[in-house]
């Protein structure tokens, strides 16, 4: 699927699509109060005479679908009501499948790191944060440019409904799940604000600029967000404690479990690192990209690590599938092209 140029650009090189049927249905939590203005929202929702349209363009009519805590729990023409569910008539209502795009990379109006920082005052050995591209503290919902147009074509395609990540740096900021509903303002398609951490073995112009850098970088970042946190509560309510570090709260709470580290990585050592990073930091990783993720297939497994594949495969250059009759006869640069190829297609189904 090719997705028109824009504003919001979807990478495929990093995207990873779920079929689901999506249905969004929201009110506001009752006031905690003796007395409730309205009646409480029901445990479920049950719309009842919906028709369906599946994938291969087949209709199915008087359909129930069946919404609980926001998803859909069951859906079908024999689905019974159970008592705890609102009906509602949805006979006007045709509800359709759609894609997610589970690591989207979007155009956001971040600052200009060059804006934030005197370059006369940059060494190459001590950057700014903002320029070393780690900036765990922004997120996607803070910054986000969305316009009905693009997200118009979006839906035209069948994506309903993205994880969109910042682009670019080691830490460039924290994910939003976004919803392609219509909305006069941006925010308004953002369903989830912040839902992890971005991070990746991404080199800048200044340090840190090789992966092994990156990787000090890192781990020397959440030991120091480790110091900070102990020092602030030590010094709580003295004369001077130590000044809020929005950044380091953000590794804190990732350190903690709160917040998934969505890590992009796609060679076997990328992911070797990344995994290695997570052992030692303690967060929880989701590895993103994942092309030999294949290689520590039972190592994921085993440590229940999440992979979103990228379905953006390489593509044949020297290698040509149709003629490849005699393996034997491949020059050694087409056979090595042939296995990357092959070992990328099948990637999601050895990790399977």
């Amino acid at each position: 699927m090719r997705i028109p140029p824009g504003r919001i650009r979807h990478r495929r090189q990093a995207g990873t699509l779920s079929l689901l049927a999506l249905v969004a249905i929201g009110w506001a939590p009752a006031p905690a109060a003796a007395q409730y203005d309205a009646p409480p929202p029901p445990a479920a929702w049950a719309l009842v005479n919906v028709r369906v349209v599946q994938p291969g363009s087949q209709i199915m009519d008087s359909v129930t679908v069946l919404v609980r805590d926001g998803l859909v729990e069951a859906m079908g023409v024999n689905v019974e009501v159970p008592a705890d569910a609102r009906v509602l008539e949805g006979e006007d209502l045709v509800l359709y499948p759609g894609f997610v795009d589970a690591h989207a990379e979007l155009d956001v109006a971040w600052p200009d790191p060059r804006d934030m920082a005197d370059d006369d005052d940059v060494t190459a050995w001590s950057p700014p944060r903002s320029r070393s591209g780690f900036m765990p503290h922004r997120r996607v919902a803070d910054h986000l440019v969305a316009a009905e147009d693009e997200l118009e074509d979006l839906r035209g395609d069948g994506i309903v409904a993205s994880l969109a990540h910042p682009g670019g740096g080691l830490a460039p900021g924290q994910p939003a799940v976004l919803v392609h509903r219509r909305g006069d303002e941006p925010w308004a398609v953002v369903e989830r604000e912040a839902p992890g951490l971005s991070m990746s073995l991404r080199t800048a112009s200044v340090y840190p600029t090789q992966p092994f850098g990156v990787t000090a970088y890192l781990r020397q970042a959440f030991l120091d967000a480790g110091r900070w946190e102990v020092m602030r509560n030590a010094r709580a309510g003295s004369f001077v404690p130590p000044g809020w570090d929005p950044d380091y709260a953000a590794l804190r709470r990732a350190a903690r479990r709160e917040l998934p580290v969505y890590f992009s990585a796609d060679t076997d050592e990328d992911i070797r690192l990344a995994l290695d990073l997570s052992e030692e930091l303690g967060f929880e990783l989701v590895i993103v990209g994942g092309r030999e993720a294949w290689v520590h297939a039972e190592e994921l497994a085993a440590l229940r690590v999440p992979v979103l594949v990228s379905l953006d495969f390489p593509e044949p250059n020297e290698w040509d599938p149709e003629t490849d009759t005699v393996p034997e006869a491949l020059t050694p640069s087409a056979a090595r092209e042939k296995e990357e190829i092959e070992n990328a297609r099948s990637n999601p189904a050895r990790l399977r």
